[in-house]
Formats: C-alpha cells, sequence, structure tokens
C-alpha cells in the first residue's frame, strides 16, 4: 500500500516560549512517529511522512530505507499559526492531491493539516484521523473555538474522514462525544514506543527517581517539590532527578534551593539517545502534570521496566494497572509513600518493574501497532 502520513508537529514545544526554541533537532532518527512510519514501511508498504519545516533536523533519515520518504514542507503565516500548536503548511495540499495514496493518516481532527487533507485527498483515497486530544482546551477562548468547531466546520470535514483511530480509551469518548457517526470510529490504536531502544539493563541497587517533564506551569511542579520534600523525612539521601527545560526552570531551581533540597533534587536536559541509559539507572519514574495529554515518559519507562506513580490519569488509565505495574495516586502524600514503599521493598516490588515491560511488549511496541494501522487500513480499502 502506498500511505501518507501527515504529522506537521515531530517535537512537543513550550509555547509560548518557542522562540528561545528555535535551535534544530540533531536528528529525526528517534521521532516517535517515524520510527513508526519505519516500522509500517517494513511490513511492505511506500510511506511518505509530511512534517513542517519547523521541525527540519540537521539531519534525517529520509531515503536510507527506500519504502520511507519524509517530507518537511515551508510552514507559513507562523505568527497567527504557530508551528507548535497548529502550523499551516500551504503545499501539503497539492502533494496530496497531486499522488495517488492508498490511505492518508493525519494526526487530530482539529488541526489544518487535517482539514486539507480532508479537502485535497484524491477521491478514491481514504483518510484515517489517529487522535490523541481526549478533552476540551482549558482556556476560555479556545475552548470556546474549540467548540464552535465542532459545532460547524468539523461537521463538514467529518464527512470527509473515513476511520477515527483514538490512542486511548479517553480520546475514543471524546471522539463519541462530538463525532455524529460513531460507526467511523474503530477501536484504539495507541501510541507505541521503541522496545528495542528502550528496554531492560542492568541497573545499580540504589537507583533514583527520575521525572521527565517540562518544565512549564501546567507540569504542576509544586506537586514534585512537595513529593520530595515529604519523601526526604523517611529517605534522607534521596534523589530525584528532573530531566527536563522550559520556561520554569529558573524559578524552579530557585524554590529547590528555598526549601534546602539541592541534594536531593537534580535538574537536567537529555537528548532522546541518552533517555535509556537515564532510565535504566533509575528505581522508578513519577508523572504530576495537569496539563498535555499522553506522557511519553510513561511508555518508556515502562518499556524499560520500570514502574510509574502518577497523579494524572486520562490516557494512562488504558497503560497503568494500579498495583501491578504502577500506582496512582492523587497527593503528594500518597505519591511520597509510593516512593518509600518501591525504594524501600525492592523484592516485592520486582514484579511490578516486569509486568510494566510485559504491558508495553503486549500493547504498545512499534510493531504491534504497525500491525493495528496495516489491519485498520486495509479493512477500509
Amino acid at each position: 500500500m502506498k500511505i501518507a502520513i501527515v504529522n506537521p508537529i515531530m517535537q512537543t514545544r513550550n509555547y509560548p516560549a518557542e522562540k528561545d526554541q528555535k535551535k534544530a533537532i540533531e536528528t529525526d532518527k528517534y521521532c516517535n512517529i517515524i520510527e513508526l512510519a519505519d516500522a509500517i514501511s517494513r511490513q511492505g508498504n511506500k510511506v511518505t511522512v509530511f512534517a513542517s519545516d519547523a521541525f527540519k533536523p540537521k539531519k534525517t533519515i529520509s531515503g536510507k530505507n527506500k519504502m520511507l520518504e519524509i517530507e518537511y514542507l515551508p510552514t507559513r503565516m507562523q505568527g497567527i499559526f504557530p508551528p507548535a500548536i497548529l502550523p499551516y503548511c500551504p503545499n501539503l495540499a497539492e502533494r496530496l492531491n497531486s499522488t495517488r495514496f492508498d490511505a492518508i493518516i493525519a494526526t487530530e481532527h482539529y488541526q489544518l493539516s487535517t482539514m486539507q487533507a480532508a479537502f485535497s485527498k484524491q477521491k478514491k483515497t481514504k483518510l484515517l484521523v489517529w487522535q490523541e486530544l481526549d478533552r476540551e482546551f482549558a482556556p476560555f477562548l479556545p475552548k470556546t473555538i474549540q467548540k464552535a468547531y465542532n459545532k460547524t466546520l468539523f461537521r463538514i470535514v467529518e464527512k470527509k474522514i473515513d476511520l477515527f483511530m483514538p490512542r486511548s480509551s479517553s480520546a475514543k469518548n471524546f471522539l463519541e462525544k462530538i463525532c455524529a457517526s460513531a460507526k467511523k470510529i474503530s477501536p484504539t490504536v495507541p501510541t507505541p514506543v521503541n522496545t528495542k531502544m528502550f528496554k531492560p539493563k542492568n541497573a545499580p541497587k540504589n537507583g533514583f527517581v527520575l521525572d521527565v517533564t517540562r518544565l512549564n506551569k501546567d507540569r504542576n511542579l509544586g506537586f514534585l517539590l512537595d513529593a520530595a520534600e515529604i519523601t526526604k523525612k523517611t529517605v534522607p539521601d534521596i534523589v530525584f532527578v528532573v530531566a527536563g527545560d522550559g520556561p520554569e526552570k529558573k524559578r524552579f531551581v530557585q524554590e529547590i534551593k528555598k526549601r534546602r533540597l539541592e541534594k536531593n533534587i537534580l535538574v537536567k536536559t537529555a537528548q532522546k539517545k541518552e533517555m535509556p541509559l537515564l532510565y535504566s539507572h533509575s528505581a522508578l519514574a513519577i508523572i504530576h502534570s495537569t496539563g498535555g495529554l499522553f506522557p511519553f515518559t510513561a511508555l518508556e519507562a515502562m518499556a524499560c521496566g520500570k514502574p510509574v506513580i502518577s497523579s494524572f490519569r486520562g490516557a494512562l488509565l488504558d497503560l497503568i494497572q494500579d498495583g501491578k505495574n504502577g500506582f496512582f495516586v492523587d497527593s503528594p502524600q500518597a505519591m511520597a509513600k509510593k516512593i518509600v514503599f518501591i525504594l524501600k521493598e525492592r523484592k516485592k516490588c520486582a514484579s511490578l518493574g516486569k509486568n510494566a515491560r510485559q504491558t508495553i511488549i503486549e500493547k504498545f511496541s512499534m510493531e504491534k501497532v504497525a500491525e493495528a494501522f496495516a489491519k485498520k487500513i486495509s479493512g477500509i480499502l
């Protein structure tokens, strides 16, 4: 099959501090969507990925696999359409209309690129939307615009979409609320992780608590600080490694010093290729976000055989089985208690990591998800 994947946003960035992050990506080799496209192509499909040139890397793997091409399209009107949120690539419509694709996979129903695909695709080409968004936007203005779109233009776009593939149960529930036809909504096709790159390795006995996060206001950093402060009372030499960057970094570091947690919370940045080693040296991973969608860190940590403690639920309800491969908590006190439990009861908790890895292998590997895509496309052709 000849498949187009329309995914303009290749990297999560902090917005509105995006101007400080225009350093080129080193390589697209480790981009999740490219890894998935590569897996789909290795099943005998010719795959073309269309992305915004705002995310064009210094080095691309395009062409190294003759069945996979990556095109970085010119991105216009960036002041009106921020590339990190709603990129506009006017050449996309022409490219989709001039090439005979069997199927186009677009990400998110509200993206301009999905609308372009809907109105420019050739008549026989099937359009599938891989939906991650699972809730209404929080700020008043975006939420108002979103509701208006869902009741107006989306009704027209929806008619041109052949299948919605929700990435999670929460995304499926959201689609069922806004779509006119529930028949177009398939069972979930989850976000995958590279299980060959992220895998269990020999780790030191005394691992640290790993927190991979963007240092934004919506990442609920106060929750982390409180949890660290409480955990320190029981485990004085506890170490939290916070791997991330963002506009709140300076304020976050100041708060660490204010609470005298300099020896307990280490802040660093890490490239994607460094992450497997970081996970392998940790004892567990934590998530405390109040914003965002699906935290990739949960997939990566569990693929490395590490349990995850999360105050965030949403799409993670499909991934974390409370008490089996991780824990859900509702407060810093509860998170601290579970951290201490995992650190103190290593033998009892060994099964948590094994179960975490098994969960990923069974449902979230690149190969499993690539197979699911092929079945969905074949089913509607």
